[in-house]
């Protein structure tokens, strides 16, 4: 098992932040919480709005297409303090659990409590999504006799080639134990375009929360999405590729923010959620 860059963590507050601006349930009262929480402390490079339409779409489209597989078994991988959980489970039918590390999933429970009480279909469990056992564990919540999506939302872009290997195993490991009825989705196809794409619009400013993390992100992306779709390929995956743009007209932090249409449309031409089968 490889060890967790806990610098990674207040990345999580960043996408918390610009969550702040569009109609995604819970993502304002997150932000709310999370603030109390922390007493104001969270530095105000951590608060850059403009990527706000790229978040809203990742997390929409996302939302889209597990609701599509017909999945109700959902491990979320490096939650951070996505709003996706509260918002599934309010339906009883579904079993969520996040997964992160220490710090962040004790500040989202906490969080999640305030907002909606206990819920006994929401579970929070602490691990190390770079080893097989931290993931493993979470399985115990399951019936392998139903079909699991695994997601994760803003996780392997902080991750090396090695790295983003050993997770790409993991998962198809654990698949494997659900006789590959299941799915993983993710929008972390990180391409080298979005990079400068989302450090032109923040003025460079991403690039300093990236050195936060002490990771060379841009040198661990992909240079298109061919190249990411065959590198999940050879590990035995087949893609199923969505662009963010295909939830171009369900966003609504443009408006909010005054985000011109151009830039929207900049911020949404490279992106794409894979959906994975092993």
């Amino acid at each position: 098992m490889q060890k967790p860059n806990n610098n990674i963590s207040p990345t999580a507050w960043v996408t918390a932040y610009r969550r702040n601006f569009n109609d995604i349930p819970y993502a304002k009262e997150i932000f709310v919480e999370l603030e109390k929480l922390r007493k104001n402390d969270i530095p105000e490079k951590y608060k850059t709005a403009e990527l706000a339409p790229q978040i809203e779409a990742r997390y929409k489209l996302l939302n889209r297409l597990l609701k599509e597989s017909g999945v109700r078994q959902v491990l979320e991988i490096a939650s951070g303090f996505s709003p996706r959980g509260l918002e599934m489970t309010k339906d009883p039918e579904f079993t969520y659990v996040e997964l992160d590390l220490p710090v962040i999933l004790k500040q989202k429970q906490v969080i999640s409590e305030k907002i909606v009480g206990e819920r006994p279909n929401l579970y929070f469990d602490i691990g190390n999504a770079l080893g097989f056992g931290g993931l493993k564990k979470s399985l115990k919540y399951f019936d392998k006799n139903k079909p699991i999506a695994i997601i994760n939302e803003g996780f392997l872009r902080y991750l090396t080639m090695e790295q983003k290997t050993f997770v790409t195993i993991y998962i198809h490991d654990i698949l494997q134990e659900f006789n590959f009825n299941g799915v993983w989705i993710t929008p972390d196809i990180t391409l080298k375009s979005v990079l400068n794409v989302e450090k032109e619009a923040t003025n460079n400013r991403v690039s300093e929360v990236h050195k936060d993390t002490g990771l060379n992100i841009e040198g661990n992306s992909f240079s298109s999405v061919d190249e990411a779709e065959e590198f999940f390929g050879q590990l035995a995956f087949k893609v199923e590729k969505h662009s963010f743009a295909e939830v171009k007209n369900e966003l609504v932090s443009p408006q909010n923010l005054n985000i011109s249409g151009e830039e929207v449309a900049k911020q949404l031409k490279d992106p794409h959620v894979f959906v994975m089968r092993a």
